[in-house]
């Protein structure tokens, strides 16, 4: 195994063993993942996303309610966020809270709308999570290198809530340099080339940078600074 993978492993591995998710996927571009590099790319798994929103959100009678023109009224919600990494980021994580408001069916009484959870905050369990590793994703229509790896992705409900680079053992640059790769990959941070994914990083509400003795939380907006020590 490439060292430089040794901890994205390890704390991949740890995640699903401690929360009870399960076990993590390798992506790697040589391997068969649970979606292709381009499926991430405008930032969530559509597919994973409207069957788990679908399957959270029950009628009266428990059964789920949500139809395919609704489906899509949600899914026009979380892409028509701000196309800003912050203002976006901000704009659906208000989402996140207060859910999405679609139109109510004809057979439901009572109000002519109705609120649309995209995550089940009461009971974590009931959402769908997914750990990634070494997760590919391509760059349509940008400048600079096509594809990029992510070290690891926490997905709930095909969100991609949290990403996480690891600075394995061959590497000297430690929680730093996996904090700065972070920047650059959100596009806070800019190179030439270019190897951000701004539209994945609208929608990620944790950044963890790890090493093998150290890891710290922030956000996309978060200075190398302001990142915390993960305790």
């Amino acid at each position: 195994m490439n060292s430089r993978y040794w901890s994205t492993d390890r704390l991949a591995e740890l995640l699903a063993d401690r929360l009870g998710w399960p076990p993590p996927v390798d992506c790697s571009l040589d391997e068969s993942g649970p979606f292709t590099r381009d499926e991430l790319a405008g930032g969530i798994d559509r597919d994973r996303f409207l069957a788990a929103v679908r399957r959270l959100n029950t009628g009266p009678g428990g059964e789920p309610w949500l139809d395919e023109p609704r489906l899509a009224q949600v899914w026009d919600a979380v892409t028509r966020i701000g196309d800003g990494l912050s203002s976006g980021n901000e704009d659906f994580f208000k989402l996140l809270l207060s859910g999405v408001v679609v139109d109510a069916p004809p057979w439901m009484q009572g109000a002519r709308t109705r609120v649309v959870r995209l995550v089940a905050w009461d009971d974590p369990d009931a959402n769908d999570w997914l750990v990634a590793t070494h997760v590919p994703i391509r760059r349509p229509g940008y400048t600079g290198v096509p594809t990029v790896e992510l070290d690891f992705v926490v997905l709930c409900n095909g969100i991609p809530f949290v990403v996480g680079a690891c600075s394995g053992p061959d590497r000297t640059d430690g929680v730093t340099g996996a904090i700065d790769r972070l920047r650059v990959l959100s596009g806070e941070r800019r190179l030439v080339p270019d190897r951000s994914v701004p539209g994945l990083f609208r929608y990620v509400q944790l950044l963890v940078a790890v090493d093998d003795e150290r890891a710290k939380l922030g956000t996309v907006t978060s200075l190398p600074e302001h990142f915390a020590e993960w305790r």
